[in-house]
C-alpha cells in the first residue's frame, strides 16, 4: 500500500516536500530505527497531502506551514506526560483500530514511557476541518500532546541516538481503521455555543435584573425584591452549561451580596448539578470574607 507523506529534513527545514512511502518501508522503518547523533537531525514528517497552490519561499520551496496541508491519511499522536504507559495505551486501544507505535528519541533518557502513534484513518481528514471543536474532541479522546491535533502536525520518524540506545515498538495489525468521532466533534461546537449565549446574556445580567425586580424604579417592596431575586438566581443555577458552573456561582452570589441579600437567604438555593462543595465554599467565601 502506498502512503502519501510529506517531509522535511529536520526541524529546522524551512521547507517540506511530497512523497510517498509504501507500507513495507514504513514498518522497517519502525522495526529498524536510524540512528542520529541529535534530536536536531532526525527527518520529520506528516502522511498526507500539500495543497494544489501552496505558500512556497523565496526558491519555490513549499514553506512548511498549517495552510499548506490539504488531508492527511495518517494521524500522528505523542505521548511523554505520562498520562498513558505503553503498556496502557495497547491495553486500551488494541482491540479497536490499527496503530503503529514507537518510542521517542529521548525514550529512556527522561522521566515517564515516551512514544509516538501512528493510526491509520478510515478516509483521509480534511486539515480544513481541524478547527477548535476538532481538537477538543481528539484530545478528550487521546489525552496526548495538544498540538498533535494541531493541522500538518509533523512527528520525528522513527529514530534512536546510538546502537544501545532503548526502544520499543508495537505494531497493531487489525482491520479496523480509525473513524474521526465526528458527534463528538458536534457536541464540542454545541457546548461552545451554549457558552458564548450564557456568556452573552450575563453581560446585561445588572441592568436587566435591575429592571426585572423593579429597583430602578423603586416599585416594589424589599420582601418582594428579596423573592424575585433568589428565583432569578435559581433559575442561573438551573440553566447554566456544565462549563460555566463556578463561574455562574460566582457572579450570582456577588449579584446576590450587592443586593442586601443574607448568606443564609443564599444558602437556600440550590447550586448547579455536581458543585454542591464548591459552592458552600464560594457562599463563605463572598459573603464572610469580602
Amino acid at each position: 500500500m502506498i502512503i502519501p507523506i510529506c517531509y522535511r529534513a529536520n526541524i529546522y527545514s524551512d521547507f517540506m516536500q511530497q512523497g510517498t512511502i509504501d507500507t513495507v518501508t514504513l514498518m522497517d522503518m519502525v522495526k529498524k530505527p536510524g540512528i542520529y547523533p541529535s534530536k536536531e537531525t532526525v527527518p520529520v514528517a506528516f502522511y498526507g497531502h500539500i495543497v494544489k497552490n501552496p505558500v512556497v519561499n523565496d526558491y519555490g520551496q513549499v514553506r512548511p506551514l498549517g495552510m499548506n496541508a490539504e488531508s492527511i491519511s495518517y494521524y500522528q499522536l505523542d505521548f511523554d506526560d505520562g498520562y498513558y504507559t505503553i503498556d496502557e495505551f495497547v491495553s486500551e486501544f488494541k482491540d479497536k483500530f490499527a496503530f503503529i507505535l514507537y518510542t521517542s528519541y529521548s525514550y529512556g533518557y527522561k522521566e515517564n514511557d515516551r512514544f509516538r502513534v501512528i493510526i491509520p484513518l478510515d478516509e483521509p481528514l480534511q486539515c480544513k476541518d481541524m478547527g477548535t471543536y476538532f481538537k477538543k474532541a481528539m484530545d478528550s479522546v487521546f489525552h496526548c500532546d495538544c498540538s498533535c491535533h494541531d493541522r500538518a502536525h509533523m512527528q520525528c520518524i522513527p529514530a534512536i541516538r546510538n546502537p544501545d540506545a532503548p526502544y520499543r515498538y508495537y505494531i497493531n495489525n487489525t482491520r479496523n481503521r480509525f473513524h474521526i468521532p465526528w458527534n463528538l466533534v458536534a457536541a464540542e461546537e454545541r457546548k461552545a455555543v451554549a457558552m458564548y449565549m450564557f456568556n452573552l446574556a450575563l453581560d446585561n445580567w445588572y441592568g436587566y435584573c435591575d429592571i426585572l425586580l423593579g429597583h430602578e424604579h423603586h416599585e416594589a417592596d424589599p420582601e418582594t425584591l428579596r423573592i424575585n431575586a433568589l428565583r432569578w438566581a435559581q433559575e442561573q443555577f438551573d440553566q447554566c452549561p456544565v462549563g460555566a458552573r463556578n463561574n455562574t456561582m460566582f457572579s450570582v452570589l456577588s449579584w446576590l451580596k450587592s443586593k442586601g441579600i443574607t448568606a443564609d437567604d443564599a444558602f437556600m438555593l440550590c447550586p448547579p448539578a455536581g458543585v454542591d462543595n464548591e459552592f458552600d465554599r464560594m457562599v463563605e467565601r463572598i459573603f464572610y470574607q469580602t
